[in-house]
């Protein structure tokens, strides 16, 4: 792995295009935005953003918002598509989806889960939903369809939009050469612009040190649920990944740079949020064995090594 930091289901899922959203669900097409676009933001194009959603009806219309606005703005540059996955919510999450789209006729489409598993399977199976989506939208011809295996990002983000669209454009900075850009809230140049609670801060800097010290050395905030992975590696990492909730991040970077893929942390502004879904109690043990299991899986040795030496000694 080369790492970089700036300095200065259980139940059947239901693949739903959202009421209204018709063929918009296809993306925002180049020349179409009303604004002129931040520089270098075309180095994304396609762009899918996949957005998990459990119990998020307060805040997914207002994020949603946000997305498809900035997207619509930057339309000049890039093409680009929304898929809020819904992870068995027991709200009105879908519904506010649904009608967002309809109302907006905004592309955003709509994957639901029959039961709760998890942020992990949530961001997985919207990320190689989104993957499929874009690879058969490739274009026809032959010498297109060559560039597209190898064009195009998949970014996934929060749905209480604590790290916003916008950084987009700071991503746009580290891209070249990359093939995963994350965002870090631990590097310079990052800001925090609320505080967590203090039992929160704590694991904020227990579980990055224990990543760093047994996983990911190189890296400094592996939990930041703002990332982008260029179209081959999203496709490769989340085609083996198996951990369905909070430390999935872990071993989604586990084994990106078990692909070799180059990986850098950019410094991204982070809002805590008020109605986020992790239980200390519950959830940290569960993050911390999640983390140290992957780590062994895919750096020492394990079984899923072997797997993925096979996978990649097949591939021509």
């Amino acid at each position: 792995m080369q790492t970089s930091a700036h300095q200065s289901s259980d139940g059947e899922e239901e693949a739903e295009h959202a009421k209204g959203a018709g063929t918009a669900r296809q993306g925002l097409a180049p020349g179409s935005g009303v604004n002129d676009p931040a520089p270098g933001l075309e180095v994304f194009s396609p762009l899918g953003v996949v957005i998990p959603a459990f119990n998020a009806e307060l805040a997914i219309v207002e994020t949603l918002n946000d997305v498809t606005s900035y997207l619509q703005q930057a339309s000049g540059a890039i093409t680009s598509s929304v898929l809020v996955v819904d992870d068995g919510s027991t709200d009105h999450t879908a519904e506010r989806v649904r009608r967002f789209a309809g109302v907006q006729a905004a592309p955003v489409g709509l994957l639901r889960t029959g039961t709760n598993r998890g942020k992990g399977h949530a961001v997985r199976t919207g990320v190689l939903a989104e993957v499929a989506a874009m690879r058969s939208r490739k274009a026809a011809d032959d010498a297109a369809a060559n560039r597209m295996q190898q064009a195009g990002w998949v970014l996934f983000m929060d749905a209480d939009n604590s790290t916003p669209i916008r950084h987009l454009e700071r991503f746009a900075e580290y891209a070249h050469g990359a093939d995963v850009l994350i965002g870090t809230r631990r590097s310079a140049g990052a800001r925090i612009i609320r505080q967590q609670h203090r039992l929160r801060q704590l694991l904020g800097k227990t579980f990055p040190y224990a990543v760093r010290l047994f996983c990911l050395p190189g890296l400094h905030d592996t939990q930041c649920g703002f990332k982008a992975f260029r179209l081959p590696i999203a496709e490769r990492v989340f085609g083996h990944a198996r951990v369905d909730r909070f430390a999935f991040d872990v071993e989604a970077l586990l084994i990106a740079e078990r692909f070799g893929a180059v990986i850098r942390e950019v410094p991204v502004d982070w809002e805590n949020p008020t109605q986020s879904t992790l239980r200390i109690a519950r959830d940290a043990p569960r993050m911390l064995w999640d983390a140290l299991a992957s780590a062994w899986r895919w750096r020492r040795g394990g079984v899923a090594v072997r797997r993925l030496n096979a996978a990649a000694n097949s591939e021509p």
